[in-house]
């Protein structure tokens, strides 16, 4: 298990805000990546730690692959979930939800939710009431990577 570091808050809306900039591209920009920034931010700990340097759609799939869905690979990276009824999720807890039509993970803000998706090409903001989520996680939880 692990604990949100001390200024938690202001680390993720700093990576919440360098996000806005930046175009889709999956391994650099991509959902999985997204999340994973947002977790270190808060704990310090890196859950993707032991997947990242992948470039391009066929290597994103192929580890998707190898875990057997977006699902189950956040699983083996996250950990257990908590079921993700909308009003369950707190701010700064990885989400899985169908966004316009894609499976992507993001991060609970509060009342919106944060996600990296390829159909908007960078981060897209969507209200919690619609996102439609079906898993969570409390970051606190979280695999050690």
């Amino acid at each position: 298990m692990v604990r949100r570091l001390d200024d938690w808050d202001q680390k993720l809306f700093a990576v919440i805000d360098a996000a806005r900039q930046r175009r889709f591209a999956y391994g650099v920009h991509d959902c999985c990546v997204f999340a994973a920034d947002c977790v270190m931010a808060q704990t310090g700990v890196d859950p993707m730690a032991g997947i990242r340097g992948y470039r391009g759609e066929d290597a994103a799939q192929e580890i998707i692959n190898e875990f057997g869905s977006l699902s189950k690979a956040a699983r083996a990276v996250l950990g257990r979930p908590y079921r993700g009824r909308k009003g369950q999720a707190k701010r700064g807890d990885v989400v899985l939800g169908r966004i316009l039509d894609e499976w992507a993970v993001g991060v609970c803000l509060g009342q919106v939710a944060a996600f990296a998706t390829i159909s908007q090409k960078g981060l897209v903001f969507v209200p919690m009431a619609r996102a439609e989520v079906r898993l969570a996680w409390d970051i606190e939880k979280v695999s050690n990577g």
